[in-house]
């Protein structure tokens, strides 16, 4: 009927992005044309579980939302990635997907890190490779986190968005995943879930998001103050001198003064590499050479640092730190050639053809229990409870509406 609204408007109308972490708008990815829509469920980061959640509480909402997703860019069909070992929302899923009576399958993935990264996930889910320096759409697929599609199929009703998953998890008294509205406090996030555990009162610091790719609530700050936006996906506190916050704080020039003395040059960074695994030409270990033997000023022109320019392939997912036999942060130098780049509005550029994927990649892929193992986050991983109580699986997929 004319005068109607599409349902990429109505996406548009309700305010729905990439609930995920990285924020695209969502009606942009619904303006496209794409073979197939992937459903990301895989939850790579350690110790988040809001994903999980979602899936058992709300799967046929999450099915609806990947119908409307295929019509808008006339896929076909559907695929949700799921981990292996989450049985639970595999069959809630599964189930879903038959009651649709849609051409959408469930497919399982191994536990590793970053299963997730959408690059990763296409190239699982299809066989396809996204070409370095693009986006899903070249291989013909547009991939939404299942609490994105949840939040599409809200969308088309009319109801805009106004509410996040967000698991609360760490030195809290009971972690939990909760349903919060979007500009609700961390506080009052920490404080559903029991408040701090009494061993660290004394002092602690909270990162948000995920271990891996999230970022550190500065020490000091009023969490009142902090709020749930629309991407927030974890509220995790440590204890103050945790090893993973010394890691997060190191200064840019810290680091960068560390590659210059202490890279040995032996390639694990690369060897390790999820991107170049796929065959993407991003090889940190030359870009950590690179400001070894070059010292490079990132002031000057880059285009007298060509190989440098490769770090505009990176996603930050911080495998290259992990592996590094020195304890250096190709990562962080990476982020900081990017920001270089982005201010001399230089680009990555291709200087060959694709390459298929590293023959050996199956056999370089991290275990997520290694993942949590090295960050020293055993203690609030798998379900274990950070309080005094009894730990137990509901204390982590206990979701709560706040």
């Amino acid at each position: 009927m004319t005068g109607t609204l599409s349902d990429a408007e109505r996406i548009e109308a309700a305010g729905v992005v990439g609930a995920g972490g990285a924020g695209f708008p969502t009606h942009i990815k619904a303006r496209g044309a794409a073979e197939v829509v992937i459903g990301n469920g895989v939850e790579c980061e350690p110790l988040l579980a809001k994903d999980k959640a979602i899936m058992r509480a709300y799967p046929d909402q999450v099915v609806a939302g990947m119908a409307v997703m295929m019509g808008c860019v006339g896929a076909k069909r559907g695929i949700v990635g799921i981990k292996r070992k989450n049985t639970r929302e595999i069959e809630a899923m599964r189930t879903a997907a038959r009651r649709s009576g849609m051409d959408i399958s469930v497919i399982e993935l191994s536990d590793f890190y970053p299963a997730g990264d959408e690059h990763v996930l296409v190239y699982e889910a299809t066989g396809r490779v996204v070409p370095a320096g693009g986006i899903p759409l070249a291989a013909g697929a547009v991939v939404s986190n299942v609490e994105t599609l949840l939040n599409v199929s809200r969308a088309v009703s009319g109801h805009p968005v106004t509410h996040k998953f967000v698991t609360v998890t760490g030195e809290v008294e009971r972690p939990a995943t909760f349903k919060a509205p979007v500009g609700a406090s961390f506080a009052r996030l920490i404080e559903a879930a029991g408040g701090v555990t009494a061993r660290v009162r004394g002092g602690f610091e909270v990162v948000q998001d995920g271990p891996m790719m999230g970022k550190i609530i500065p020490p000091g700050a009023d969490l009142e103050k902090v709020i749930v936006t629309k991407t927030t996906s974890g509220v995790i506190v440590l204890p103050s001198g945790h090893s993973l916050l010394s890691e997060k704080r190191r200064s840019i020039e810290h680091q960068v003064r560390l590659a210059r003395s202490a890279c040995i040059s032996c390639s694990q960074c690369t060897d390790h590499c999820p991107r170049y695994l796929l065959g993407h030409p991003l090889e940190p270990h030359l870009i950590m050479r690179a400001f070894g033997y070059r010292n490079p000023d990132l002031s000057e022109d880059l285009s007298k640092y060509p190989e440098l320019t490769m770090a505009g392939l990176c996603t930050g997912c911080g495998v290259c730190s992990l592996v590094c036999p020195m304890g250096l942060s190709p990562r962080c130098i990476n982020e900081r050639v990017k920001a270089a780049m982005a201010e001399a509005r230089v680009k990555w550029a291709p200087k060959r053809g694709p390459k298929p994927p590293h023959p050996a990649r199956a056999g370089r892929q991290i275990p997520s229990r290694r993942i949590v193992s090295r960050l020293g986050l055993s203690r609030y991983a798998h379900g274990q409870h950070s309080g005094s109580g009894p730990a137990t699986e509901a204390t982590r997929e206990e979701l709560i509406e706040l």
